[in-house]
Order: structure tokens, then sequence, then C-alpha cells
């Protein structure tokens, strides 16, 4: 991408700017970096001493539109920059102080769409001195903010910025061979196999890095899959033909993926079960808790004896060829690239051994049979026992969600079992009163 100067100012000759890529080029990175670069004390430096100016971004997935509503997104924007201001105690400023209170206030009821619109015109107006993605551009570029958006090129989205300065994001040739590079000799994430190969044959990594640069220079996570699929390649003859073959697509990279996954015998179960949870867990699953769900097996009585199952949390990763990785900021494992979602999803028949939902269903409903959890007898030992249990959180508020996807015969032995098991014991496990599920008590 061409360097470019944006003024932050109010006053900018250049309001808005729209960065368009391909899936895959870097859009997300390079939002990220600049976004990292002016709230640094580097950025802030740059600024007019006495000029005060608030910055708030958004992400969004395409894989989680339904959660991305309006509200939200307005939500998360003043919530943004409501945390620069200071403590009510502390302002005498008329709108701050109703920010503040309206942040306040919703803490504990859901104010309308109206409110946030009219709350951020009023936050944005008077302190910078002067239901769809539609409305929400149409609002933001009716305010005298500046503003930098990255998409793909899709005409659609074109239309909502008829006279916004568009930048093209790709990849520079020369960033794509320092990742090659790296990729190679990196002592921690590059790869002794063709490191090896390198050294012996001296003109083999120009060969490399210009093959890549041939067949994929305009979308970087390609370059990034080419060097998963070439790692652990071990004769020249492997890698020269690897790299001769016909440019793919991302899910001809995943599908690679999928078929060394099921290919390693000893790892496939794991990396199939760790792949359903982060495919269609209800929320994203903290490290601690994944690798207690991918050791659950329906004959299994107690956590305790579940510990002896737990497997390493780099043997989780490992298994799963490059599709998952671990997010340190939040402590979760995510898909290593957005896109491998949206391929799960639409080849679930075919990649997968098991059925995800099921898998997810059996180990929540399986974790809440265990002894332990007879004893949560109260709220008050549920909460304080709870963090004993690293599964019990996500199984006890989810199970249900799990099971209403998958026809009810397959469950309703066990259901059964879980429904008289805590009757009989008195337990306060949230999720256990579904009305769909209350009448197998009686159930002869």
């Amino acid at each position: 991408m061409q360097r470019y100067s944006l003024p932050l100012s109010p006053e900018g000759t250049i309001q808005s700017i729209w960065c368009t890529g391909l899936p895959g080029a870097g859009k997300t990175f390079v939002f990220s970096t600049i976004v990292d670069y002016i709230t640094s004390k580097e950025g802030r430096g740059h600024w007019k001493a006495d000029l005060k100016i608030g910055v708030a971004y958004i992400y969004c997935s395409y894989n989680d539109q339904r959660a991305q509503t309006l509200d939200a997104v307005l939500s998360s924007v003043i919530q943004q920059l409501i945390s620069l201001c200071p403590t009510p105690s502390q302002t005498s400023d008329p709108l701050l102080k109703r920010a503040l209170a309206f942040q306040e206030y919703h803490k504990r009821h859901s104010p309308a769409t109206s409110d946030y619109i009219q709350l951020l015109k009023d936050v944005v107006v008077d302190h910078s001195g002067s239901n769809t993605r539609a409305t929400l551009i149409s609002v933001l570029l009716n305010l005298p903010i500046q503003l930098l958006v990255t998409s793909r090129q899709l005409e659609s989205i074109r239309d909502l910025f008829p006279s916004t300065l568009e930048l093209p994001i790709r990849p520079d040739r020369r960033d794509i061979q320092s990742y090659i590079k790296w990729r190679i000799s990196d002592p921690v994430y590059g790869s002794r196999k063709l490191l090896r190969l390198t050294e012996s044959h001296e003109s083999l990594q120009d060969h490399i890095i210009n093959e890549i640069l041939l067949k994929y220079s305009q979308i970087f996570n390609l370059v990034r899959l080419q060097m998963d699929h070439i790692r652990d390649l071990s004769t020249v003859g492997e890698l020269r033909a690897a790299l001769s073959a016909l440019p793919m697509r991302e899910e001809d990279f995943y599908g690679q993926s999928i078929m060394r996954i099921r290919d390693n015998s000893a790892q496939r179960e794991r990396a199939m079960n760790v792949l359903s949870w982060v495919l269609r867990a209800r929320r994203p699953m903290k490290l601690h808790e994944i690798i207690h769900a991918v050791a659950i097996l329906p004959d299994r009585s107690s956590v305790t004896s579940n510990l002896n199952f737990v497997p390493p949390l780099e043997d989780l990763v490992d298994s799963c060829e490059g599709l998952a990785l671990i997010n340190h900021e939040s402590e979760t494992m995510t898909f290593a690239y957005p896109t491998i979602e949206g391929y799960l999803e639409t080849t679930s028949h075919s990649s997968f051994d098991i059925d995800p939902e099921i898998t997810i269903s059996q180990a929540c409903l399986t974790y809440l049979l265990f002894e332990e959890m007879k004893d949560l007898t109260t709220r008050s030992i549920f909460d304080n026992e709870s963090s004993k249990y690293p599964l019990l959180d996500y199984s006890s508020t989810h199970w249900s969600t799990h099971v209403h996807r998958k026809p009810e015969q397959v469950y309703i032995e066990i259901i059964m079992r879980l429904l008289h098991q805590h009757s009989r014991s008195g337990s306060v496990l949230p999720g256990l009163r579904d009305p769909d599920y209350e009448d197998l008590l009686w159930y002869d």
C-alpha cells in the first residue's frame, strides 16, 4: 500500500478514506497497524498539543453478522469515546456528564438505536469543535470526523462512499520476500527442513521466493498457506514439484490441511474435536476450557478421572495442521484465518468424521453428569465451586442450545439421566430448567 499522510484534525482536507483489497490481501493487518500507531505515544506526538482527539475503531466479521447490530456497533464506539473522558467528579462539562450518565444508566437498561445515534452526534459534534451498514456509514459520513474504512472492493459498499478517496491495499513484494525468508530461517517459527535444504542448495531460496511471488503476490494469506504447505517437505524434488503446481485457492490449501489431519491417525480424533469446538461453540472457548473439553469421552465419570486425559495445549495446535491457533491476547483458540470458518461450515459433511454439534452436546452432557456436579445443591455452592471445574460454566449454560440443533433421539437417554440425577440431588445447575426438557423428568 502506498504511504499516505492523513492529518488528524477536524479541519483535515481529507475526511474519509476507503481502502480496498482482495480477501487475504492484508486489510485487517493494515487497519490494526494504523490503529496501533495513532493510539501509541509516538503517533500522538504528531497531534497538536491543544487538540483533543478521540479514536474509536470497529472490527467486523462476515461470519458473525447477527451479533454486529447497529446498536452493538454504536455502543462500542460510544464506549471507546467515553473511556477517554474524565470521571463525572472531575469534569464540569455538561455533555461529558450526560455521556457518562448514559453509560451508567444503560448498564441496567437497553437504549434505543436513536439514543445511540443522538448521543454519538452530540459527543462528536460538540467535542470536535465544529439497523444497517448503510445507516451506520451515513451517520458517520455526516459527522465532522475523519473516517478510515477497509473492506473488499464491492459495488454495494462503493455506493456508500460516493466522494471518498479510494486506496488499494496489496502486499508489497519486499514484505513477501521478508516473510518467506522468516518462515524458512526463524529459530522459532521457521522450518528446519527448509533451512537445511536452502543452505545446501545455493539458489533454492531464490527459487522459492520467485515461484511464490509469481503465483500469490496479490494475496498475502495465500503466501502464508503456501509456506504451511511446503514447510515439512524434506527433498528438493518434493519442494520443486509443490512449487511448480498450479496456483491454489484458499479452500484448496484448507482441504489439504484436512487431508493431513485425516492421515495422522494418532492425532485425527483430537484435531476434529478441537475444530468442532472452535467452529460451533456459542462463544470463544478459553484455553483452559478447550483442553478439558477435548478430553471428555462418554465413559468418563468424574472431573478427576478426566484430568488424566487432558492434553498439552501445544499438541492441540499442532494436531490442527495450521487451521487453528492460540490468541494469546484473549487467551482463546481461534481459526488461523477467518475464511477457515466459512470453509468448514460449507464442507462440514465432508471435512469432519464426526458431527460437531453432537460432539459438543455429548461433551457438555457428560461433564454435567460427573460425580462432582451432584454436590452443587445451592446457588452459593455453585458460585464458589464453579471455578474448580473448567467446563462447568459453558456446559451448564449452553448444553440445551446445542441439543436443540439435532434430533432429540440422539440425546434422549443421556438427557434423562442428567435431569433425574440432578433432580434427586437438588442441583442448581443453570440450564436444567429448560421447559422443553422438564417433562422428561416424568418420562417412563
